[in-house]
């Protein structure tokens, strides 16, 4: 596989589903080689084990609107175990056309109708809550994978490395509603969710760097960290433990 556009940072991210047929691939075109300044692609292999597009190409359309306010879509992204559902990150999407509303970042979900990838909910899953966020980037994007077809790509797991905050969300088959409060996160470059969505683990690979695991408890509707030590730490004091 390969885009027709140099320098676009195809491949940027990748994921695969459960058995391997389809790949979701993010081109955040960071040096605005075409005009939509990021897209996202989904193939499937064939009859023939070929990998042929799936739908059309999606982006964060709505916020490429001049050549200084982009959205970068593409930068993460992440599949369902199925392969009809994809999440991805437009992490310098903007939050209107000033310098103070520049690179909140946006996270949006897509569904395969048979025919075209259609949004999940009205509107991005979650934006930055301010700028230079980077709601979006690389790392800090995660859908769950399960063979239970009735969760299948129902929860999201978004970092801000900013505001040092995670967040997880559930698809309702409407919109896209938080699940429980934030996890806080201690500038963690990576994130994870486990395939029912209750379990999310985080890291922060800078120095030493070390990892923290986080379990649903829904009686309570909170994240409660677990383990005895509570996180676990890289062997030496530059071993960037937890990087990806």
């Amino acid at each position: 596989l390969e885009t027709l556009f140099t320098d676009a940072a195809f491949g940027h991210d990748v994921d695969v589903n459960g058995d391997g047929s389809v790949i979701v691939v993010g081109e955040p075109d960071p040096l605005k080689k075409r005009s939509l300044y990021g897209q996202v692609y989904i193939y499937e292999l064939d009859s023939n084990n070929n990998l042929i597009q799936k739908g059309q190409a999606i982006a964060d359309n709505e916020h490429n609107t001049g050549s200084n306010n982009t959205a970068g879509s593409g930068h993460s992204v992440s599949i369902n175990y199925t392969g009809n559902r994809v999440a991805f990150g437009a992490w310098t999407s903007y939050n209107g056309t000033s310098s103070s509303t520049r690179r909140f970042g946006r996270v949006f979900a897509y569904e395969y109708d048979g025919t075209n990838w259609v949004q999940m909910g009205n509107s991005n899953i979650y934006m930055g809550d301010s700028y230079d966020d980077y709601v979006g980037r690389h790392g800090y994007l995660s859908m769950n994978k399960s063979t239970d077809s009735s969760i299948d790509g129902t929860f999201v797991a978004v970092g801000n490395g900013r505001n040092r905050i995670v967040k997880v969300f559930q698809w309702n088959d409407s919109s896209w509603n938080q699940r429980g409060p934030d996890i806080p996160n201690n500038g963690g470059i990576h994130v994870c969710i486990n395939s029912n969505g209750t379990i999310v683990t985080q890291s922060n690979h800078s120095g030493r760097g070390r990892v923290s695991i986080y379990e649903y408890n829904s009686v309570n509707d909170t994240w409660d960290q677990k383990g005895t030590n509570y996180e676990i730490t890289g062997p030496s004091s530059d071993s960037h433990f937890g990087y990806g």
